[in-house]
């Protein structure tokens, strides 16, 4: 599944879509985080991320790619 796509599920509550975006960007974000942070605060702050992505699914405008949204959020949360 391509990134608009998986975008636009998520943003209409698809669980399968989200769990799609969990399984691919998880592991490279908290390796990404941890070049800033303790990799246990690493794996917390990745997961708080995810957590708010799908509390904030329904108003999330992402004008970039969603790879780069989630990278420069994770970066911005270190």
């Amino acid at each position: 599944m391509d990134e608009n796509n998986l975008t636009i599920l998520l943003q209409q509550g698809d669980r399968n879509a989200y769990k799609q975006l969990f399984i691919k960007y998880y592991s490279p974000l908290c390796e990404y985080a941890s070049q800033y942070i303790s990799d246990d605060d690493s794996e917390e702050l990745v997961q708080e991320l995810m957590l708010f992505l799908w509390e904030t699914r329904e108003n999330l405008v992402i004008e970039t790619s969603l790879k780069s949204y989630l990278f420069i959020s994770t970066k911005h949360r270190c």
